[in-house]
């Protein structure tokens, strides 16, 4: 019973938050800064400059919600996104400013390491295509009378 109520408490102030979020999502869509909307709210602007798509700090979410960001246009505020921290904890992102990765200024280990990531990625990637690919062509049925 209480473990019900806690999953019911705790439902309702996620939606809570990220109806919250998205209110604040709006307003700066209207042009609100997140200055401004920190300030209404109580809270704080933190920047994150030199971000790499690898840095977890301060939460990798927010880090991959910035990523997928367009880059910002010439003389247009930044867009906005929502990530969530935690459950019932969201934040805006802008990335005010994005500077394109340059191959040539990595050294030889680096740019070695990056291309054995990318094809593990590469591999990954081409390893799910194929079984999905089997699997539409070979329906998997499971029988569960034998499990």
């Amino acid at each position: 019973h209480d473990r019900v109520l806690a999953d019911f408490e705790a439902d309702r102030n996620d939606k809570a938050a990220k109806a919250a979020a998205n209110t604040l999502l709006a307003r700066t869509a209207k042009g609100e800064t997140l200055d401004t909307l920190a300030t209404a709210v109580g809270g704080s602007v933190q920047e994150v400059t030199a971000a790499t798509r690898n840095l977890t700090l301060p939460s990798a979410d927010l880090i991959a919600v910035g990523f997928r960001l367009p880059h910002p246009a010439a003389g247009k505020p930044p867009q906005t996104a929502i990530a969530e921290l935690a459950p019932a904890r969201y934040a805006l992102v802008e990335a005010a400013r994005i500077v394109d990765g340059d191959p040539k200024t990595l050294d030889a280990s680096t740019r070695s390491l990056m291309r054995q990531r990318y094809a593990q990625l590469s591999g990954s990637l081409d390893t799910r295509v194929y079984i999905d690919a089997l699997r539409q062509q070979f329906p998997v049925k499971v029988a569960e009378d034998r499990l």
